[in-house]
């Protein structure tokens, strides 16, 4: 079974993620985090690891993503997703180990996708 972890501090976002599940094709598990220090402390290995920009803190440095050299992190596709008006410095996230930048709104479909195509 794919594990994936949301990160958000939109209830709404974490609820609606859950709903899309089902759709995708392969056996996948949902946990759901409000803040990034949760989620650092998972101890499963986890397949997917989708970000809302909104728990990130104003100054974001590398170290903010510190817990993505732990073991369970290693073979971890990490991905922001943002929306279309906030400043997200992508060189110092992608340096930082994020590997996918995608922006808000999309449909449904679109995140579906997204999750498929980053399921490792």
């Amino acid at each position: 079974m794919k594990q994936i972890v949301f990160i958000s501090k939109s209830r709404l976002s974490q609820n609606l993620l859950g709903l899309l599940i089902p759709l995708i094709p392969t056996r996948t598990a949902l946990k759901s985090y409000d803040s990034l220090a949760a989620a650092a402390a998972q101890n499963k290995a986890v397949n997917l690891l989708v970000i809302d920009a909104n728990v990130l803190p104003v100054t974001t440095s590398p170290q903010t993503f510190d817990f993505l050299q732990k073991p369970v992190w290693k073979k971890t596709s990490p991905v922001l997703i943002h929306s279309r008006h906030q400043q997200v410095d992508q060189a110092a996230l992608k340096a930082a180990g994020i590997t996918h930048f995608y922006v808000k709104p999309f449909l449904s479909e679109e995140l579906v996708t997204l999750i498929k195509d980053n399921l490792s």
